[in-house]
């Protein structure tokens, strides 16, 4: 097991970054987005969310490479699948340059500034998920993730969000101890 845990939360990003970078050094272009998993409530690049868990962060591992530039200048985080307006939420830190701000309407949290490589993977490992619904919709989501620098776009790479819900029980409360005499007036039950 532990085997199987290095190879997917190390190896997959050495080997990747390894077959990406000199084709990117060859071009003086490119950037790379790898989310990884490695958090207790990830497995595979998906994070398990149980309603009433309340926020939970997104992708603690995200790591991000820009050949041409040391800085980029935005990000978006967008829930791209099933995405439920007045449940699904995104937040991040304000961290250094970059501020943000979420459109609970259509799902993107949009972070602008100038900052280096370094503090937007911060920004991006700060975002939190959380499922605001007493009775949430259950289909997976699917998050996109893209960078810009000066130049360009990232491609964007994609994660999932597994929505579980629970049993709520119903609870009706009772008052055990007044006595409602008959012909009474202005009784407060």
């Amino acid at each position: 097991v532990f085997a199987d845990n290095l190879t997917l939360n190390l190896m997959t990003h050495y080997w990747a970054t390894r077959e990406a970078l000199p084709h990117m050094r060859d071009r003086h272009y490119g950037r790379i987005i790898n989310i990884g998993s490695g958090y207790a409530k990830m497995s595979g690049g998906t994070l398990s969310y149980t309603e009433n868990g309340g926020a939970v962060t997104l992708h603690p591992n995200v790591s991000l490479a820009d050949m041409d530039d040391e800085n980029l200048t935005g990000a978006t985080v967008s829930i791209t699948g099933n995405f439920v307006a007045g449940q699904d939420f995104l937040a991040f830190t304000t961290l250094h340059s970059i501020t943000g701000s979420f459109d609970s309407g259509t799902g993107i949290l949009t972070l602008t500034g100038t900052a280096t490589v370094e503090q937007y993977e911060a920004a991006l490992r700060s975002i939190t998920y959380q499922n605001t619904s007493g009775d949430p919709n259950t289909s997976d989501r699917t998050v996109s993730w893209l960078v810009t620098d000066s130049d360009d776009n990232s491609i964007a790479q994609t994660s999932t969000i597994e929505i579980s819900a629970t049993d709520n029980q119903e609870i009706l409360a009772t008052n055990t101890g007044m006595t409602v005499s008959e012909n009474a007036v202005d009784q407060t039950i």
